[in-house]
């Protein structure tokens, strides 16, 4: 269970990150990060609120 607290965290840090390039007028040319580069969908965290 203690791994799947970690896992949690790290989702909490990725939406973090999210809300810092949605405040900060960065453009995607700036950081070229897309979804492509930080393939991390739900699917590879299935971890729902049922589950947690």
């Amino acid at each position: 269970m203690g791994r799947w607290g970690g896992q949690g965290r790290q989702g909490d840090k990725g939406d973090s990150i999210a809300i810092f390039h949605s405040q900060f007028p960065i453009p995607n040319s700036q950081f070229p990060i897309p979804n492509s580069q930080f393939p991390i969908p739900n699917s590879q965290f299935p971890i729902p609120n049922s589950q947690c």
